[in-house]
């Protein structure tokens, strides 16, 4: 019995070595193609959602503004006039430029960028309101009230790859050679016989 596995390891040597490198090498390349064809949705997108609530801090508090003053990533600046905005935000040329949420509350503004470490800094005065920040990983949610001006910043890492699409370029990396291989050896059995 051991020198019948021994010939069929032999006679099907070949094809497996050649088979399992062509799955591999497909593979590859069919998880490229899926990342460059859909970039944004490996990115993890910051969302900050300006809540509409009225702080709790202060009973004289009469708004829910959320100002963003500036967002960088790995220390560069993002023109604030480059954004997407969504219903909720509005540019305004306040502050240098400035982001601001007034209406419509909540409002989220979803944010794709670059990886790395990020920083949000908002604007707070006696008329902002409480603001949530999350991606995947983390989420804040902070009371902007404050009786004179002042600024706070939120700071978060975000990664390439959003846990959904993780476990996609995974499972499509390990599915992808595995089918591949069963059509091609299939294929091999019905061409043979």
């Amino acid at each position: 019995m051991d020198s019948s596995i021994g010939d069929l390891f032999k006679k099907h040597i070949n094809f497996n070595v050649k088979g399992i490198i062509l799955c591999i090498v497909l593979s590859v390349m069919i998880t490229l193609v899926l990342m460059a064809v859909r970039p944004s949705s490996f990115r993890n997108p910051v969302q900050v959602t300006a809540t509409g609530q009225v702080s709790t801090n202060n009973a004289v508090n009469y708004s829910s503004e959320v100002w963003i003053l500036g967002v960088s990533t790995n220390g560069i600046e993002i023109a604030l006039s480059s954004l997407i905005l969504t219903k909720g935000w509005e540019y305004r040329d306040y502050y240098n430029g400035a982001i601001l949420s007034l209406e419509n509350q909540p409002a989220t503004l979803e944010l794709n960028l670059p990886p790395g470490l990020v920083n949000i800094i908002f604007n707070q005065h006696a008329w902002s309101g409480t603001v949530s920040v999350n991606n995947s990983d983390k989420d804040y949610v902070v009371d902007l009230f404050m009786h004179e001006p002042y600024t706070t910043t939120i700071s978060l890492q975000i990664s390439n790859l959003n846990n959904f699409n993780v476990l996609l370029a995974f499972y499509l990396s390990f599915l992808a050679p595995l089918i591949i291989y069963g059509f091609l050896a299939k294929r091999k059995k019905l061409t043979s016989v």
